[in-house]
């Protein structure tokens, strides 16, 4: 972490969510394929270490990619180590996202689950990650795809898709205040790779309350030509609605260096996921701004079965024993400072305390006002079994390390893999221990409306 004064700034219109993209979204809703396969070239990698050893170190690429058409499109990525190569065990654990940019304002964002070495693998190598989102075309999306090496190291992304064109369950318009919020750099001078913004606005809810939309936003492409004055990040949002329940957001952004917003120009990011009456939810938000900061949020919900836990879908329990990871970044104490980041690892068991696999999380601080609250991905690995996804807050107390002292609060399902491909609904977490945490499953699965 870094001190406000040393690698912070306040922002009169935030860095996260407002940063905007330059083109209308393609309409919601319009069918898309059900595959799709990409052939990505060799990735442009920059690493930012904020913190000694390899736990914390956070991996931002970007690369070309190309269809058998013609058409070309870019990828962009990040991902944080959050366990080290530990025994006999050689891999590095990787957490993180990528946003696949198709043109036109159709993205598809994929999150997932990375065990790497200092070696490139060879070709043949292969990888399943979940598809959580997209926007556009692809608003409403799950599956998974599958990251294949090729003889001359780059990539083949092969998407099995589910979800794009089913039927709109809910529109809501919504008004949005002027974000505040902070931007930590990387320590290298000018707008860096690595770069992160918090952000937080207030949104007025139908019934007359207030809501928030907390949002982080990391720099993973620097403009694209000379004198273009945008740069890319991947997004990644809490939209807390009242009593009706959060949403969660992710997806590409696009705008000025400085971190201020251009009015008038829409961002589109795709619902990944909710908890409460939102389990399970899936679609797109269009954010438009004003010149003031102020602004309007479109949200298109996307029908999908098993949005609410108590549709009769299946339930896994499992119990986590947390594990202290080292912190990202070094100076304040640590979770003091918005933008924060943890990785935590833990050990996975079944209800009758056999070990079954890991959990791994990348969380990022976005309040300190009360409690020290961090959002981000968390990954459960079941061998023999697939992955599962899931996106939500951790609440710790001020001074503290974020390592399994704080509470979980329930958290959105939002994909998977293996037999938990195309997995939506709602994880809730009861402690059993100081040390053990419950955490109860309930998914639904696309395959209509």
């Amino acid at each position: 972490m870094r001190s406000p004064g040393r690698g912070a700034r306040a922002l009169a219109v935030g860095i996260g969510v407002s940063l905007l993209v330059g083109a209308l979204p393609a309409a919601v809703g319009a069918s898309g394929p059900a595959s799709l396969t990409v052939l990505q070239a060799p990735a442009d990698a920059t690493d930012v270490v904020r913190s000694p050893g390899s736990v914390g170190g956070l991996r931002l690429y970007q690369a070309p990619i190309s269809f058998a058409d013609g058409r070309a499109g870019m990828l962009y990525g990040m991902n944080g180590a959050v366990s080290g190569p530990e025994g006999d065990d050689p891999f590095t654990k990787r957490v993180g996202w990528t946003a696949i940019d198709l043109g036109g304002g159709d993205t598809i964002l994929i999150a997932g689950l990375l065990f790497v070495t200092d070696a490139p693998p060879p070709a043949g190598v292969f990888v399943d990650r979940p598809i959580v989102g997209g926007t556009g075309l692809y608003a409403g999306v799950r599956g998974v795809v599958r990251s294949t090496v090729t003889e001359d190291g780059s990539w083949e992304q092969a998407m099995q898709l589910a979800g794009a064109g089913d039927p709109v369950a809910e529109t809501l318009e919504l008004a949005l205040g002027a974000p505040a919020g902070e931007l930590v750099e990387t320590g290298e001078a000018g707008l860096s790779r690595g770069d992160l913004g918090v952000s937080v606005a207030a949104v007025a809810l139908p019934d007359g309350g207030t809501g928030l939309l907390r949002g982080t936003s990391t720099v993973v492409g620097l403009p694209l030509a000379a004198g273009d004055p945008t740069a890319t990040t991947i997004s990644v949002s809490a939209l807390e609605l009242g009593d009706r329940g959060t949403l969660f957001l992710a997806g590409l952004t696009r705008g000025p260096a400085d971190g201020s917003s251009l009015a008038g120009r829409p961002a589109s990011l795709a619902i990944i996921g909710g908890i409460g009456e939102f389990a399970g939810a899936r679609g797109q938000v269009d954010l438009i701004r004003g010149a003031d900061g102020t602004g309007t949020l479109l949200l298109t919900r996307i029908a999908v079965p098993g949005e609410s836990p108590a549709t009769g879908a299946p339930s896994l329990v499992q119990g986590a024993m947390s594990v202290a990871a080292d912190p990202f970044g070094t100076g304040d104490p640590i979770g003091s400072s918005p933008g924060d980041v943890w990785a935590r690892h833990c050990t996975v068991t079944d209800a009758d305390g056999a070990d079954v696999g890991g959990s791994y999380g990348y969380l990022t601080v976005v309040d300190t006002t009360t409690l020290v609250r961090g959002l981000g991905l968390t990954l459960i690995d079941v061998p023999g079994s697939g992955t599962i996804a899931t996106i939500g807050y951790f609440d710790d107390l001020p001074g503290t390390s974020g390592q399994g002292e704080g509470a979980l609060p329930a958290a959105a399902v939002i994909g998977g893999t293996g037999d938990f491909a195309g997995v939506a609904g709602e994880v809730t977490n009861a402690p059993v221990t100081d040390e053990l945490v419950q955490r109860t499953f309930t998914f639904g699965t696309l395959g209509g409306a």
